[in-house]
């Protein structure tokens, strides 16, 4: 009983966050952004139980932050939690980045809420400076 409880709550939780990732993307196209703000909240706590991590809300500090949502600048990771798959975000985010955030977060990840892409391929700038590959996505 003890294990279809508990693939029963997970099941839930799967679906619950699937819910909140379609939410989250369908509000970005009106943009609509007070679901991004729980999402981020959210994902900051099962970052920071899962890896260990102290990662602030970085628009908290300034409101959206350019190019990164979380921040643990102390074990140097950041995060930009988006509903937005696709390989332009990827390097919109990227591009924003300046050379304070470089030093300070060098294990930068973007969090994809929902699916991401199938693949993506990433040359150049502002990949190569950042040693960013797609397994960062």
């Amino acid at each position: 009983m003890g294990n279809a409880y508990a693939r029963s709550f997970i099941g839930q939780i799967v679906d619950d966050l699937a819910g909140i990732a379609a939410q989250a993307k369908q509000r970005a196209r009106l943009h609509l952004f007070d679901l991004h703000t729980h999402v981020e909240n959210f994902a900051k706590e099962v970052l920071n139980r899962a890896l260990d991590l102290g990662l602030s809300n970085l628009n908290n500090e300034h409101s959206n932050n350019p190019g990164l949502d979380l921040g643990d600048a102390s074990k140097g990771w950041a995060f930009q939690v988006t509903a937005d798959k696709s390989a332009a975000k990827v390097k919109g985010t990227l591009d924003k980045i300046d050379a304070t955030q470089k030093s300070e977060y060098p294990n930068i990840r973007i969090l994809v809420i929902g699916e991401k892409q199938g693949s993506y391929t990433f040359n150049g700038e502002p990949y190569d400076s950042l040693g960013f590959t797609s397994e960062m996505v």
